[in-house]
Order: C-alpha cells, then structure tokens, then sequence
C-alpha cells in the first residue's frame, strides 16, 4: 500500500491489484482512501489485440464526501487497423467536472493541465498522398473558460508530399483542409463557421560548383477562405 497525507484530502491508503488476463491483455484495480473526501475506485485495462489494433482504457469513480457528488474521469485510447489499409485512432478524455484532475491526480502536469481533448481520426497514406478525417473536442478547464469547448466536427485534410512537377526542376507539395469549427460556451461565445485552408509549396534543387553547394529556394502560399466575416471567425483557439 501506499500512505501519504494532504491538506485537502487528510490521511491516504491507497492499495492497487493486478491481473494479467493473457498474453495479450491486462488489468490493474486500485482503490483509494481520502480521509476527507471518500473510497476511490480505478480501472485500468490495457489490451493488444493485434500489431494494429491496441489501446488503454482508464476509469475513475468517487463520491465525493465534501459535497457528496459523484465524480468521474475516463481516458481512452485506441488504435484500429480497418481494410483498405485505413487506420483509425481514438483519444476520449473525459471528466465530471473541471476540477477533477486538480483535486486527484497525483502528477504535477496532470493537477495542472487547463484543457483537456478527445478526437477521433481516420487516416489513408498513399504513396504520395494521404487523406485524414478528424473529429476533435477540446474542453477549457480554467475557471474563467468554464462551459467553453472548442471543436473540429469535422475536418478532412488532404496533404500531398513533396513530388517533381510535370518532368520539370521543380517541386510541389501541398496540404489542403476543410473544417466546420464550433465553439460551446457563455451567452456570445458561441460560434459555428466553415474554413478552407490552401497551402503548396514549390521548390527548386540547384546544385553549384559541381554540386559542392546545393541551394533549395523555396515558395510557400497559403489561402484562407471563411464564409463569412474573417474578423470574427478567425479566433485563434480554434
């Protein structure tokens, strides 16, 4: 066990079992006891189903003796090959409430984080392109964002890597994006929006004094396009 004492929380017992399931998968059940706060439970279940599909799931539950509120916190990942050579990846994190990982978690950087996020992405690589679709959620923490969430629901990104053009010296790549972006939050927080965002780069290769000295000037553009009034739409959280 481990003993340990806070301001907060008064005199803590915690005690952890572990469970190697198989080969492939395992799991570790705690529990914590706050002198001042209540009995803690913990999952975590870590899981290898295959060399593309793997992931953590971690769950947390107290009734808080302060207020006698139920509070929980859950992370997930998850990574999952699909046919067609399509990778799918998860992140949820979720919690109760803003102040669950200040008043629990035992890492500083963890007591300390002010957002939190969840996505959820697919990706398809070519052999000079890719295609990726994502969904992502980021919630503010801070007492002053409280109820704001930023979210991309959903982006589609298109990037093409570095490749020559036409059979000529020159070189382009590009990586183009498409997002609806919404914003949860106070009265005249809120904001809905789409943004299209262009950008290819051209470059040349020039070898001097028999290529001794190789010079790669370069030539990026970038074009931003929003539907309606860049000024209010262009936040930079988002």
């Amino acid at each position: 066990p481990n003993i340990g004492r806070s301001t907060s929380k008064g005199f803590t017992v915690r005690n952890a079992f572990f469970w190697e399931i198989s080969d492939s998968q395992d799991a570790t059940l705690s529990h914590t006891y706050y002198q001042e706060r209540g009995h803690k439970a913990e999952l975590e279940y870590r899981y290898k189903y295959s060399k593309q599909t793997d992931g953590t799931f971690e769950g947390q539950y107290i009734r808080d003796k302060l207020d006698l509120t139920e509070r929980k916190r859950l992370k997930w990942t998850h990574r999952h090959g699909l046919p067609y050579a399509i990778k799918a990846r998860m992140n949820l994190n979720l919690t109760s409430d803003d102040q669950f990982d200040e008043d629990f978690e035992t890492r500083l950087e963890d007591r300390t984080r002010r957002k939190i996020e969840s996505n959820v992405s697919v990706t398809r690589n070519f052999s000079q392109h890719s295609i990726h679709l994502l969904f992502d959620r980021e919630d503010d923490l801070r007492e002053e964002g409280a109820d704001r969430a930023d979210q991309r629901f959903p982006e589609l990104q298109f990037t093409s890597q570095k490749q020559r053009l036409f059979g000529s010296p020159l070189y382009v790549e590009q990586k183009s994006q498409i997002s609806r972006l919404k914003r949860e939050g106070k009265e005249g927080e809120a904001l809905d929006f789409i943004r299209v965002d262009i950008q290819p780069t051209l470059s040349l290769s020039l070898n001097l004094i028999k290529q001794a000295l190789t010079i790669n000037p370069s030539l990026q553009l970038r074009e931003t396009y929003y539907p309606r009034d860049a000024e209010t739409a262009s936040d930079p959280d988002l």
